[in-house]
């Protein structure tokens, strides 16, 4: 399930979204991780896809139990990113 952290620049929302993360390893150590830009989501997918590689890149982030995408508003204009982020999950 989505969860959405929004508000003007500096207020600490990536702060906050790495101690969300950190505290999920503390108390579930057995679940998969992941806090990403979401620039590093888009050169991943982009660099996938030119190496004809997607079911790899699915793979990678279907298995992973929390999903973290930091500034993820810059998606916004990337339609086949965000296809794929959403039939992702």
């Amino acid at each position: 399930n989505p969860l959405f952290i929004y508000g003007p620049s500096g207020l600490g929302k990536t702060h906050l979204m790495h101690a969300i993360g950190n505290a999920i390893k503390e108390n579930h150590p057995h679940m998969k991780v992941m806090s990403i830009t979401s620039e590093n989501f888009m050169n991943i997918f982009v660099e996938t896809l030119q190496r004809n590689q997607g079911k790899l890149f699915r793979n990678t982030f279907r298995n992973i139990d929390v999903l973290m995408i930091d500034d993820i508003q810059f998606l916004e204009s990337r339609e086949s990113t965000k296809t794929e982020l959403f039939n992702t999950f």
